[in-house]
Formats: structure tokens, C-alpha cells, sequence
């Protein structure tokens, strides 16, 4: 599978730029990858529960309070968006849960005892990365370099489109690969919604 330099040079291609063989290189297509892509990859991890870095994990409790919760959890370090709070006793019914900073601490607040937390984790990249995903993330790259590499705004149009293509592609073939059910509603007047 595609390595991050092999990521960035497909982006250097959308601007029409060429290749670079060292990452760690003075120039301008070096420098400018280097100082977009760990934006750019969490920004598409954040966009979309994508099942090759999805993780379940029940949350360790802290010792802080919340006037408004029961109980405060540690925020996993590793994770870049919480997607979904249960109880161990009912794993197909979502709960409310907040995500807040307490002490300088990021924090996941719930009424639910023992919680569990379907989360996107930061993950580097390795094969099991769907080639759709690379190819939106080098687009993104492309759209998000653009200006600086070329100053023309009609490249960073094109590359921006071409994104906005490749995104909704990538979360296709990901979702075809999962099952997902439907969240439970509490009323019939809450399924209208």
C-alpha cells in the first residue's frame, strides 16, 4: 500500500508538480507536505467512522466531578473523534455523553456507569487503508497546497472538486464493508426526525 511519501507525491502530481524522493528535503513541495498532511489526514479521520480505524474501548473513570454528570471519563489518547457512548447492558442503544475539559484534562462526560466508546482512532498508514481514502487524502493535500505551490486559484478549484468527488466515493466503499444499525428511537414521534 501507499506509504505517506508515496501520498504526497500523488498530491505533488494533482498540482503538476514533480516528485520528491526525500521527505525530509529543503524544498518548497517538501516543506509544504510536511506542514499539511498531519492536518489534513485528522481533518479526513474527524470527516467520517471509518471502519479501518474504528475502536471500541470501555472508558477509565477519573477521579473528577461534573455537576451536570455522574460520571467523568479519561478521553482515550489515541482518539481523534468519539462516535458513539453505550452501556455494556445495551450496546445497540446510543447514550448522551459530552466531551468537556476539566483541570486541562480532555474528558467524556455520561450518566453512564461502565461506558463504552466506539471512537476513530489515529492510525498510521498500513495496508489495511482502503485505496479510495488515500486518494481522497492525496487530494486533500493537493487542495490544501495548492496556493502555496502553484498560487493559482483554479488548481486549488480543481483539486478542491476533485476531493469533494473522492471523499464521497471513499465513505461509500467503507460503508459497504460495515453494517451499521439503525439508532433505536425512544417514540414514534422521535423516529420522524
Amino acid at each position: 500500500m501507499a506509504s505517506e511519501l508515496d501520498i504526497w507525491n500523488l498530491a505533488l502530481v494533482l498540482l503538476r508538480k514533480k516528485p520528491i524522493k526525500n521527505p525530509d528535503a529543503s524544498s518548497p513541495e517538501a516543506t509544504t507536505m510536511r506542514a499539511v498532511y498531519p492536518l489534513a489526514f485528522d481533518f479526513l479521520l474527524r470527516e467520517y467512522p471509518w471502519s479501518f480505524c474504528s475502536k471500541v474501548e470501555s472508558l477509565a473513570l477519573t477521579e473528577l466531578s461534573s455537576p451536570l454528570y455522574t460520571y467523568v471519563y479519561q478521553y482515550p489518547l489515541d482518539c481523534v473523534k468519539a462516535t458513539q457512548l453505550v452501556s455494556p447492558d445495551n450496546i445497540n442503544k446510543e447514550q448522551d455523553y459530552e466531551i468537556a475539559t476539566s483541570n486541562k484534562t480532555k474528558v467524556i462526560l455520561s450518566n453512564v456507569s461502565n461506558a463504552v466508546l466506539r471512537y476513530t482512532t489515529r492510525e498510521t498508514i498500513t495496508n489495511d487503508i482502503d485505496a479510495t481514502f488515500i486518494v481522497a487524502l492525496a487530494a486533500r493535500l493537493a487542495a490544501d497546497a495548492a496556493i502555496s505551490l502553484t498560487g493559482r486559484t483554479e488548481i486549488w478549484e480543481a483539486c478542491e472538486r476533485r476531493y469533494m468527488d473522492l471523499i464521497e466515493k471513499a465513505k461509500v466503499a467503507d460503508a459497504r464493508e460495515c453494517k451499521r444499525t439503525a439508532k433505536e428511537t425512544s417514540s414514534i414521534a422521535d423516529s420522524r426526525f
